[in-house]
Protein backbone atom coordinates (compact mmCIF):
# COMPACT_ATOMS: atom_id res chain seq x y z
CA UNK A 1 0.00 0.00 0.00
CA UNK A 2 3.02 2.30 0.06
CA UNK A 3 2.40 5.40 -2.04
CA UNK A 4 -1.31 4.68 -2.50
CA UNK A 5 -2.74 6.37 0.58
CA UNK A 6 -3.76 5.00 3.92
CA UNK A 7 -6.04 1.96 4.03
CA UNK A 8 -7.73 0.77 7.23
CA UNK A 9 -8.48 -2.93 7.60
CA UNK A 10 -10.93 -4.10 10.25
CA UNK A 11 -10.65 -7.45 12.03
CA UNK A 12 -12.72 -9.15 14.71
CA UNK A 13 -10.08 -9.63 17.41
CA UNK A 14 -11.84 -12.63 18.94
CA UNK A 15 -12.11 -14.67 15.72
CA UNK A 16 -9.47 -12.89 13.56
CA UNK A 17 -12.15 -12.60 10.84
CA UNK A 18 -11.48 -9.89 8.27
CA UNK A 19 -14.46 -7.50 8.30
CA UNK A 20 -13.54 -5.05 5.57
CA UNK A 21 -11.26 -2.35 4.23
CA UNK A 22 -11.92 1.38 4.56
CA UNK A 23 -10.30 4.60 3.40
CA UNK A 24 -10.95 6.33 6.73
CA UNK A 25 -10.31 5.26 10.34
CA UNK A 26 -13.75 6.49 11.43
CA UNK A 27 -15.44 4.34 8.80
CA UNK A 28 -13.57 1.30 10.09
CA UNK A 29 -14.66 1.97 13.67
CA UNK A 30 -18.25 2.62 12.53
CA UNK A 31 -18.23 -0.81 10.86
CA UNK A 32 -16.88 -2.37 14.08
CA UNK A 33 -19.69 -0.69 16.01
CA UNK A 34 -22.29 -2.01 13.54
CA UNK A 35 -20.81 -5.51 13.86
CA UNK A 36 -20.96 -5.38 17.66
CA UNK A 37 -24.53 -4.03 17.75
CA UNK A 38 -25.64 -6.75 15.33
CA UNK A 39 -24.09 -9.40 17.61
CA UNK A 40 -25.84 -7.89 20.64
CA UNK A 41 -29.21 -7.90 18.87
CA UNK A 42 -28.71 -11.42 17.50
CA UNK A 43 -27.89 -12.79 20.97
CA UNK A 44 -30.37 -10.52 22.77
CA UNK A 45 -27.89 -9.98 25.60
CA UNK A 46 -24.90 -7.87 26.61
CA UNK A 47 -21.84 -8.70 24.50
CA UNK A 48 -18.10 -8.18 24.56
CA UNK A 49 -16.40 -7.30 21.30
CA UNK A 50 -12.74 -6.94 20.41
CA UNK A 51 -11.73 -5.18 17.21
CA UNK A 52 -8.48 -4.32 15.47
CA UNK A 53 -7.99 -1.57 12.91
CA UNK A 54 -4.72 -2.03 11.04
CA UNK A 55 -3.36 0.59 8.67
CA UNK A 56 -0.26 1.25 6.62
CA UNK A 57 0.44 4.90 5.88
CA UNK A 58 1.95 6.15 2.60
CA UNK A 59 5.45 5.88 4.12
CA UNK A 60 4.91 2.20 4.97
CA UNK A 61 4.42 2.68 8.71
CA UNK A 62 2.04 0.10 10.21
CA UNK A 63 -0.39 1.24 12.88
CA UNK A 64 -2.58 -1.09 14.93
CA UNK A 65 -5.49 0.19 17.02
CA UNK A 66 -7.42 -2.20 19.22
CA UNK A 67 -10.42 -1.95 21.45
CA UNK A 68 -12.35 -4.26 23.74
CA UNK A 69 -15.90 -3.13 24.48
CA UNK A 70 -18.71 -4.49 26.64
CA UNK A 71 -22.06 -3.39 25.17
CA UNK A 72 -25.70 -3.48 26.18
CA UNK A 73 -28.51 -3.59 27.05
CA UNK A 74 -29.96 -5.00 23.84
CA UNK A 75 -33.30 -3.27 24.50
CA UNK A 76 -31.63 0.09 23.72
CA UNK A 77 -29.56 -0.25 20.53
CA UNK A 78 -29.84 3.46 19.68
CA UNK A 79 -28.40 4.46 23.04
CA UNK A 80 -25.67 1.84 22.59
CA UNK A 81 -24.77 3.33 19.19
CA UNK A 82 -24.62 6.83 20.69
CA UNK A 83 -22.35 5.59 23.48
CA UNK A 84 -20.04 3.84 21.01
CA UNK A 85 -19.59 7.17 19.19
CA UNK A 86 -17.93 8.58 22.33
CA UNK A 87 -15.09 6.03 22.19
CA UNK A 88 -11.64 6.85 20.79
CA UNK A 89 -11.30 6.81 16.99
CA UNK A 90 -14.92 7.72 16.32
CA UNK A 91 -14.23 11.43 15.75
Amino acid sequence: MVGVGEVFRLYDGRTTAYLGEFSDRRQAWAAADDHLIAAMLRRDEWVTGEYLVISVDPKGVVCADSQVTYLGPPEHPDECRLWLRTLPGRG
